[in-house]
């Protein structure tokens, strides 16, 4: 058991990190474009939606990102089933994904 909680101390630092690394990213990224926002409608991202305040019957796994955007200096985006998701929401790997598309469309597009 030790060696797990190893492992697991080791993984809780490198998801933080990456969380934290892709959402810098993120940022430097929008600042980059006129109003601070990315369509993601064409890309195939997906983030779990906790339901907001009726987790019962709202929550679903596979909510499309639709837009990735900077308000008051935080990111957030907005999905098929909610606006303004916060992404402390979601998961580091599904914000990296995230960054690796804005990443990509700001390269192609804004540069």
């Amino acid at each position: 058991m030790d060696k797990l909680n190893k492992i697991y101390a080791e993984w809780q630092k490198l998801n933080k990190e990456l969380f934290q690394e892709s959402k810098g990213y993120i940022k430097e990224c929008l600042s980059k474009t006129i109003d601070n926002s990315v369509s993601l409608d064409e890309c195939n991202i997906y983030v779990t939606y906790d339901g907001g305040r009726h987790p019962e019957y709202d929550a679903t796994p596979f909510s499309h990102v639709e837009r990735v955007y900077l308000k008051d200096g935080k990111v957030y985006v907005d999905t098929e089933d909610c606006y303004q998701y916060d992404i402390y929401n979601i998961t580091a790997s599904d914000l990296f994904c995230i960054a690796e598309n804005v990443g990509h469309i700001i390269e192609n597009e804004y540069e």
